[in-house]
């Protein structure tokens, strides 16, 4: 892990915001990162004053779409075979696959936003999208927003944390949990509103 860390860092180093844009991208595309620990570590060199935050935060984002786009159209063009693949091959994926399927029949394309705040189905989703044909622009505005939030809010823990990386690591295995649990919350919360709203506007 050290080894990973010391690679990524290193990288980012050299590379400037190109590096982030292929390092974040790759990331959402499925490669075996984590953004838990990538992010973070982006932010920590913002803290050192080597990255401008803004401009950070903009190219992950954009990677994060770019990212999130190869794996949609992967899906879509051979979602189904890949992702029963994988559970085959992978047994750990089968609980993640199958609760994003949950997801999308009771949320449906709110599920994208949900699951981009979640570790490890924000990856699958996109996959999954692509295969259940979901409208591409709309698949990319929800995305764009579980995107935005996720890598802002784990850039800010690198940034505000400094060169205190063990700290980072703890605080996000004890607390991650807890904050997609408040999350999801709310976006059901706005869900059922929203619905609600339209029931009574349709009775009118």
């Amino acid at each position: 892990m050290s080894e990973i860390i010391d690679w990524l860092i290193t990288f980012t180093e050299s590379m400037g915001y190109i590096g982030i844009l292929i390092v974040v991208a790759l990331e959402y595309a499925c490669f075996p990162m984590s953004s838990e620990i990538l992010l973070p570590l982006i932010g920590m060199l913002v803290y050192k004053g080597e990255l401008n935050y803004l401009l950070v935060v903009i190219t992950s984002i954009l990677a994060g779409i770019i990212g999130s786009t190869i794996c949609y159209f992967v899906g879509f063009i051979g979602g189904g075979p890949l992702l029963n693949y994988s559970k085959l091959k992978f047994p750990k994926t089968r609980r993640v696959i199958n609760s994003l399927n949950r997801w999308f029949n009771i949320y449906g394309k709110i599920a994208v936003l949900i699951a981009r705040v979640v570790p490890i189905t924000r990856t699958y989703v996109s996959i999954l999208a692509g295969a259940q044909k979901l409208n591409y622009l709309t698949f990319i505005a929800y995305s764009s927003i579980g995107i935005a939030f996720w890598n802002t809010v784990l850039i800010l823990i690198g940034y505000f944390l400094g060169d205190n990386f063990e700290l980072i690591t703890i605080l996000l295995k004890k607390y991650s949990n807890i904050i997609v649990l408040l999350i999801i919350i709310i976006i059901f919360i706005r869900h059922k509103i929203k619905n609600k709203k339209r029931r009574v506007i349709a009775k009118l």
